[in-house]
């Protein structure tokens, strides 16, 4: 029969893998930075522009005038290159990493089997099923907050941070991420006086291919003129990971954020 380890030997293996989530959260913090850094350096070199397409769209019945359909297309002269990808896939290993020695080093402590490691699930069912049980030996506190980062408790529109934190990094190993274009609205449409405006649409801004529409207005002759839609270009990580912060750099600066912030405390209070 296997001898079961000491208290003491736990209490030690708890400690270092604490002290290694807080060690992968600054590693990962410098290497976001490193990130951002050399984006910023790649679209210097504007690899992403927008173009506009014009084509004939009928005839207003009411004020009796030509209307125009305006197509605003994302445009791709040079894909993010392989070492973006490295950084960003660096930052993405060493977060979701450092969420697994938090519920590890806590669940030692607490009686679970080397094992345990942080689930995720895309339905209540399937956390039930498998995922709660994996946790099943960490305080009540924790099971319920580690329950509340599901998918499937965040309200629409929530970004769900760590569960596409998980996803990234599942797609890490096997292939590194996707980093694609991600157009940034301004403030405001682009509409600038009175205009005869019939329809006016913004399509997803992020994870965009070449040839991608991003926005659309079909209106009058005055429209054609006056319709002057504003973007920040950036890049963003390739679907179905986009939701939330809609730019690569946002998303890793928001997980860690939501790690340092929101999970270490939580999980520390239990292993004091």
């Amino acid at each position: 029969m296997p001898r079961m380890p000491s208290q003491s030997s736990v209490n030690a293996e708890a400690a270092e893998s604490l002290a290694l989530a807080k060690a992968r959260m600054r590693w990962a913090l410098s290497r976001i930075g490193e990130f951002e850094f050399n984006v910023d350096e790649f679209l210097k070199g504007e690899p992403f522009y927008i173009r506009n397409e014009l084509e004939p769209a009928g005839r207003d019945p009411v004020e009796d005038v030509e209307l125009t359909r305006i197509s605003y297309r994302f445009q791709v002269r040079r894909d993010a290159p392989i070492d973006l990808r490295f950084m960003a896939a660096d930052a993405v290993h060493n977060l979701r990493s450092a969420a697994d020695n938090l519920v590890w080093a806590c669940g030692r402590l607490h009686g679970a089997s080397e094992r345990i490691c942080l689930p995720f699930a895309p339905n209540a069912t399937s956390f039930r099923q498998n995922g709660a049980r994996t946790i099943k030996r960490l305080p009540p506190e924790l099971q319920q907050w580690i329950e509340r980062q599901q998918i499937f408790n965040c309200p629409a529109g929530d970004p769900a941070l760590l569960y596409r934190l998980n996803g990234l990094w599942n797609q890490d190993k096997h292939r590194l991420p996707t980093l694609l274009g991600a157009a940034v609205r301004r403030m405001g449409v682009g509409i600038r006086g009175s205009m005869l405006v019939r329809c006016l649409g913004t399509n997803d801004l992020t994870g965009l291919r070449d040839g991608d529409e991003i926005a659309f207005l079909i209106a009058g002759p005055d429209g054609v003129a006056n319709f002057e839609p504003s973007f920040d270009l950036d890049v963003a990580f390739d679907a179905p990971y986009r939701t939330g912060p809609k730019t690569a750099r946002h998303f890793l600066r928001a997980t860690h954020r939501h790690i340092a912030e929101e999970m270490v405390p939580v999980f520390e209070k239990f292993m004091v």
